[in-house]
This record gives C-alpha cells, structure tokens and sequence, in this order.
C-alpha cells in the first residue's frame, strides 16, 4: 500500500520507518526540510533505538523517503497517517492548529483526486486522537473515509 505519514516528529518517524519496514511504500511529510533531508539521506531525525539502521534500510530499498510537498505525497498515497504535534494550551486543552493545518491540505488535494484515499489520524495528545470532525472541509467525496485511530 501507498501511505503517507504527515509529521515527522516522534511518532511519524517512527511510524513511517515501521510501516516501510512492512513492506508498504511509504512517504513521510513535514515542513522543516533539515528533517526531509536526513530521511531522504538514509538518517534518523529523532533519537530511538534501532530506528537508524530501519530508515538506513528502507530509504536504500527504496521503501521511505521524505518531502516538504504535501500536495505530492496525497497525491501518490492510498492512505494518510496525520502524526503531527497537538501541544498543550495554557488553559490544559489541546492545540489542534497543525491537525488542522494538515487535514485542510489533505482536503484540499482530494478535491482534485478521483482515488479519494482514507485519512487516519495518530496523536500523541494526552485526550486521544481529535474528533474525526476536525478532518472534514466541506470536500466530502462518497469514497472518503475520514477515521481517528488510537495513539497512545
């Protein structure tokens, strides 16, 4: 399968590496090209054991690799794994700004896309994933499935 990790902190890291490592043919987004530029050269961007010679292993086989372009990896992706950060409000909520940075793009893209892929969100937030209705924009299309899963 197709599948693009959206965020590559903790989590998209280690979730893009293993989902390759599986066989699947993955692309990890995020914005901070330093991060894009370590994966795509065979290197790990966070500290997690064994995880280095996984994206080592999967880059060179050709499994992994890394993009700033969010539009490129929807557009080649049978599904989506939202990995972004959600930090913590001063009021004890949660920030849900990049979740929502995030699901627009996606949705701006399936607007143009007959494939029409599912959306999975995966959050380390300490309340769980966001409600499936932070992903919806108005793009609905009757092959699109928008689904939290469970991080942590």
């Amino acid at each position: 399968m197709k599948i693009s990790v959206m965020g590559l902190g903790y989590v998209g890291v280690v979730s893009a590496a293993c989902l390759a490592k599986a066989g699947h043919k993955v692309i990890g987004v995020d914005p901070e090209q330093v991060k894009v530029d370590l994966i795509n050269g065979g290197n790990t961007p966070i500290v997690e054991k064994d995880i280095g010679p996984i994206i080592k292993d999967q880059v060179a086989n050709g499994r992994l690799r890394a993009t700033t372009n969010p539009a490129e990896a929807i557009r080649n992706s049978d599904l989506f794994f939202v990995c972004v950060g959600t930090p913590s409000l001063a009021n004890g909520g949660i920030d849900l700004t990049y979740v929502r940075r995030v699901c627009e793009q996606i949705g701006a893209e399936l607007r143009h896309n007959a494939a029409a892929p599912n959306t999975d969100g995966q959050s380390p937030a300490p309340s769980g994933p966001p409600d499936p209705a932070t992903c919806r924009n108005g793009s609905h299309h009757p092959r699109r499935h928008e689904k939290p899963v469970p991080g942590f």
